[in-house]
């Protein structure tokens, strides 16, 4: 199922957390992008995006409030 330009994840700033940065929110779950900076130059706290990713295997964070993943696409809606 396709969600039509009102994406599938919620941008939050983390980096008050120790070892934490900037994380995604996708239905109900915390995800931590480790590549998030590819795709954004400036990522704003409670950004919507329509994101694609790929699980990071064998990658743990300082941070481990939900798994590590790769993002394939991300797109800011607008």
């Amino acid at each position: 199922g396709c969600s039509f330009g009102r994406g599938n994840a919620t941008l939050r700033d983390y980096t008050g957390l120790d070892g934490c940065g900037w994380v995604l929110e996708s239905d109900g779950e915390v995800l931590e992008p480790i590549n998030l900076g590819s795709f954004l130059n400036d990522p704003e706290d409670g950004m919507r995006l329509e994101v694609e990713y790929d699980f990071a295997e064998n990658m743990f964070s300082i941070c481990m409030v939900g798994p590590m993943v790769v993002l394939t696409s991300c797109e800011p809606v607008r």
